[in-house]
């Protein structure tokens, strides 16, 4: 109500702080998506099927499906964990924090 901006964050160190722990859950499922991804490869078959695409005589596109999905999320996060970490080097950079 002073005319001044709103701001959470009353340092650059906070504001990292904060950006690392929206960094975390990006982690934490990428290494359940690679872990999963593992299990398919290893064992041969996913932990359920996803065949609303495929017919009854199509098995490659039910299995498939699934690896796929879990591929395009895992982009997705890696995507985010790339873009969290540029912007936490950027305000290192701006704040001249060093650890």
């Amino acid at each position: 109500m002073n005319g001044k901006p709103f701001t959470i964050f009353n340092n650059v160190k906070d504001k990292i702080d904060a950006l690392k722990e929206r960094m975390r859950p990006h982690v934490y499922l990428l290494v359940f998506i690679i872990f999963m991804e593992l299990y398919i490869k290893l064992i041969g078959e996913p932990l359920f099927n996803i065949s609303y695409l495929s017919n009854r005589n199509s098995v490659f596109q039910g299995n498939a499906t699934l690896p796929m999905l879990l591929g395009l999320i895992g982009i997705g996060s890696i995507v985010r964990i790339v873009q969290l970490s540029l912007s936490i080097k950027s305000l290192k950079e701006k704040g001249d924090i060093h650890e």
